[in-house]
C-alpha cells in the first residue's frame, strides 16, 4: 500500500509498505478520507511531540477491512470514523473523564501510525459507526468539529453576548457556527486574510475584520465596552497577547488554536482578578465524537463549504504546499 511518512522534521516521503497485520483486538480500516490540519504542519516543523518516523493523519474516515477474531461491534464493510486519541483508561485523568489530558496520551498520525495511507489499523474503542446519513467526506471532519465543541461547552455563554473570533481557518468557521447555535447576538471574526474573512460572513458572520494597525479602532465602534466572549483560534502568540485588549469586565477568554510549547505572553494579573475575567484552554476532543456525528447528522452545520481542496494521496506534495501557503481552509486526502 502507499502511505505518507514523516521521517523527521523536515522530511517526508509516500512510500510502498506492506498492509499492517491486525491481532485479534484490532481493526483495519480501508482509508477514504483524511485531512490535512495546522496541527500536521506543526508536526513536520518539529513544533509537536512525536514518534518518527510516523505516518500522519489524524482526521480520517473509512470502511472496515476486515477484523480481528475478539471484535463483535464492528464488520467488514462497515463505514467509519475514527477518534484520534489514544488514552491508558487507568490513569487519574482518564477515570476523571479527562482522556485528552491522560498522563499516557497519544494519538493515531503522531504517536501510532494515522490515516494518510492506504489502510490504517485502529483499535475497536476508536471507531464510530455512520448514519446512513453522514458521508465519509463529512465524517473525516468529525475531529475538527468534535475539538470545536470541546471549546464551545467550556464557555458559560448566555444568551445576548457577544463575541470576537480571530481565526477563519477551519477550525475559526466552526466555531463561528457553533456560537451562532449557542445564541450569540453579535460575532465578529478577525483575520489577515480578506478571502477566509469572506467566507466567515457567508457562514453566518455578524461582521468580519481585517486584523491590523486599525483594529482596536474597528472593534471600538462595534463594542466600546469590550466583548462577553473572546477566542482565539490561531495559535498566533502576537494574537494571544490582544485577547485581553478585548474582553469586556466580567468576559470569557477561551485559548483554542495551537501554540509552541516555548512561546510566553505578558498578561495582568491584576486585570484578571479586577475584572473577573474567566480564562479556559481547550486541548484537543474529550470523548466528543458522538456528539460531532450527531450534529453531522442534525444538518444544522455547513461543513462541506470548509473543504476548499482535495487530493488523491499520490499528490500529497503538492498538497503540503498549498497547506504551507495558508491559503487553504480544509485540505482532504483521498486516499484510495
Amino acid at each position: 500500500m502507499k502511505a505518507v511518512f514523516f521521517n523527521g522534521p523536515g522530511n517526508f516521503e509516500i512510500k510502498d509498505i506492506e498492509i499492517p497485520e491486525i491481532n485479534e483486538d484490532e481493526i483495519l480500516i480501508r482509508t477514504k478520507y483524511s485531512g490535512l490540519c495546522g496541527t500536521d504542519l506543526k508536526i513536520f516543523k518539529g513544533d509537536y511531540t512525536v514518534n518518527f518516523p510516523v505516518i500522519p493523519g489524524h482526521e480520517f474516515s473509512g470502511v472496515v477491512d476486515r477484523v480481528g477474531k475478539n471484535i463483535k461491534t464492528f464488520k467488514s464493510g462497515d463505514r467509519v470514523a475514527v477518534d484520534q486519541t489514544l488514552s491508558c483508561g487507568v490513569c487519574y485523568y482518564c477515570r476523571s473523564n479527562r482522556r485528552n489530558l491522560c498522563e499516557t496520551r497519544g494519538s493515531y498520525g503522531t504517536t501510532k501510525n494515522g490515516g494518510f495511507a492506504e489502510y490504517t489499523k485502529v483499535l475497536e474503542q476508536n471507531l464510530y459507526d455512520l448514519d446512513d446519513s453522514v458521508t465519509l467526506k463529512e465524517a473525516a471532519l468529525q475531529e475538527p468539529l468534535g475539538c470545536s465543541i470541546s471549546g464551545i461547552q467550556k464557555l458559560k455563554i448566555n444568551y445576548g453576548d457577544n463575541a470576537i473570533l480571530f481565526g477563519a481557518g477551519t477550525m475559526g468557521l466552526i466555531l463561528l457556527q457553533l456560537l451562532n447555535l449557542r445564541g450569540i447576538s453579535h460575532l465578529t471574526v478577525i483575520d489577515v486574510d480578506q478571502n477566509k474573512l469572506d467566507r466567515a460572513k457567508k457562514l453566518g458572520a455578524d461582521e468580519v475584520i481585517l486584523n491590523d494597525d486599525y483594529l482596536e479602532n474597528k472593534l471600538n465602534k462595534i463594542s466600546r465596552n469590550g466583548f462577553n466572549i473572546v477566542i482565539d483560534a490561531t495559535g498566533n502568540i502576537t494574537v494571544y497577547e490582544q485577547l485581553f485588549k478585548f474582553v469586556k469586565k466580567g468576559g470569557e477568554i477561551l485559548f483554542f488554536g495551537l501554540c509552541a510549547s516555548d512561546k510566553r505572553v505578558n498578561i495582568s494579573p491584576n486585570q484578571i482578578h479586577r475584572n473577573e475575567l474567566s480564562i479556559y484552554g481547550s486541548f484537543s476532543l474529550n470523548n466528543n465524537t458522538t456528539q460531532a456525528l450527531e450534529m453531522m447528522k442534525s444538518k444544522k452545520l455547513d461543513l462541506d463549504s470548509l473543504i476548499s481542496h482535495e487530493f488523491r494521496l499520490s499528490k500529497f506534495d503538492e498538497a503540503f504546499k498549498i497547506l504551507k501557503s495558508g491559503k487553504a481552509i480544509k485540505i482532504l486526502i483521498d486516499c484510495t
